[in-house]
């Protein structure tokens, strides 16, 4: 599911832009950004969970 998303972001931001220039295309491009930051520090969670909790919990936690 998650690898499809980059692919299909991309596609949608080159068609806004293409439809309806590139002003349009800027908060939809700034959302994305802020996403990519929130899945960002979504994994370093992750990380530090599973690795002072373990597999088990810190995936259940995280």
């Amino acid at each position: 599911m998650f690898a499809a998303a980059p692919a299909v972001a991309v596609a949608s931001l080159a068609i806004t832009v293409m439809a309806k220039g590139t002003g349009a295309a800027i908060p939809y491009a700034q959302g994305m950004l802020i996403g990519s930051a929130g899945m960002f520090a979504y994994c370093l969670v992750s990380l530090f969970l599973i690795e002072r909790l373990h597999a088990l919990v810190g995936s259940i936690l995280a």
